[in-house]
């Protein structure tokens, strides 16, 4: 008698947890077993979320070794911008440029950089160091297919 009824609780217990795992995938944008991409630009590593398949290669105007790309989702016509430069200048000069072009100091994912609100889209950008490397992110403030506010989509980017 008592091992049917362990049966029943065991398996009761596996239900409620599935429907638990299943409720996380359906509003988490940190489910671990989300696949996207990894990809390296200029030697620093990123994480797309899925759907960030087609690739362009784009311009920057600067003398200084440098890769940049833009990941476009076909399905919802969001796209992600990274451009990575080499580095070499002087770092309180980039952070009175940065400042006076109206980027605010903060922290994402352990990186301390520099974010911007961009109007028309609204779209967001954040610029950081990485050893000898100047990061820029352009992603959407509000990423469409999860509701994922800049702040989580950019710590998924960001390895």
């Amino acid at each position: 008698m008592w091992g049917v009824f362990l049966n029943k609780k065991i398996f009761f217990c596996l239900i409620v947890l599935c429907v638990t795992f299943a409720s996380i995938a359906s509003v988490s944008a940190f489910w671990p077993f989300d696949s996207g991409s990894d990809v390296t630009v200029n030697g620093v590593d990123f994480h797309l979320p899925d759907g960030f398949d087609d690739v362009k290669k784009y311009t920057l105007d600067t003398n200084k070794p440098y890769e940049a790309f833009t990941y476009t989702n076909d399905e919802n016509h969001e796209y992600i911008q990274i451009a990575v430069v080499d580095f070499d200048g002087d770092v309180n000069s980039l952070d009175k440029s940065l400042t006076k072009e109206g980027f605010i100091k903060e922290t994402v994912d352990g990186k301390d950089g520099y974010g911007k609100i961009y109007s028309g889209g609204p779209r967001y950008g954040f610029v950081y160091l990485d050893g000898n490397k100047y990061v820029m992110i352009n992603i959407p403030f509000v990423y469409a297919d999860e509701a994922m506010q800049h702040e989580d989509l950019l710590a998924e980017i960001i390895k």
